[in-house]
């Protein structure tokens, strides 16, 4: 879990996430401060940027915890296409072994 949070690609999550976030906000302020002196189209753009904001929070949570997921899914996916590659590969060693049979 501590390297969950600690580790360097976490850190530079933590730091894109935290600079990213306040300039949306910063963003979402100037607009409303454009919106209210009269540009109608900054309206949107006041609320635009806080979306934008809570979407890279939301990334910054998935790509945190998807390091954690991944682990546990890559090792019991090797250990199963470990298997299956050995059962492939037998395969393939008994099909030679029969062609050169043949060829003899």
């Amino acid at each position: 879990m501590r390297s969950t949070w600690l580790s360097g690609r976490a850190l530079a999550l933590h730091l894109t996430v935290v600079v990213v976030v306040t300039s949306f906000c910063l963003l979402a302020r100037w607009q409303v401060h454009r919106a209210l002196s009269g540009n109608t189209l900054s309206w949107a753009y006041a609320f635009e940027w806080p979306f934008f904001a809570l979407y890279a929070i939301y990334m910054w949570w998935r790509l945190l915890h998807d390091a954690d997921d991944a682990n546990p899914r890559l090792a019991r996916q090797s250990e199963e296409e470990a298997r299956a590659l050995e059962e492939y590969n037998r395969w393939l060693a008994e099909l030679h072994a029969e062609d050169r049979r043949r060829a003899t």
